[in-house]
């Protein structure tokens, strides 16, 4: 996967930079639950419209908020991971750690000189 930046010195990460690489994981995780709880919405508002209303054409509308609801939903899961996955892969690059496999869990180390 080619990352979508490239940054010119090949100076390795420091902490302000993992810190900001966690700020941009934590923004992620906060889009992610945007889609969750948008995802939640429209399947509630689609089951609401089909239980209390008996229009055909509304009937119609709630049935297709619940096969958006979980689209969106999957694409908010699918763009937080791949999003992950860039940051990680980013942070890997710059620390010259090469092409190893890209671990699921960030942590950020103490900088010598804190």
């Amino acid at each position: 996967m080619e990352l979508p930046w490239k940054k010119t010195d090949s100076e390795p990460l420091t902490f302000r930079d993992h810190l900001a690489a966690s700020r941009t994981i934590f923004a992620s995780e906060r889009t992610l639950l945007a889609y969750m709880r948008t995802s939640l919405t429209m399947t509630i508002v689609g089951i609401t419209l089909i239980k209390l209303f008996n229009e055909l054409l509304i009937q119609i509308i709630g049935w297709m908020c619940i096969p958006t609801a979980i689209g969106l939903f999957i694409i908010g899961f699918v763009r937080h991971k791949q999003r992950k996955v860039v940051i990680l892969m980013e942070e890997q690059h710059r620390n010259g750690s090469g092409d190893k496999k890209v671990t699921k869990r960030f942590t950020v180390k103490a900088h010598p000189e804190f």
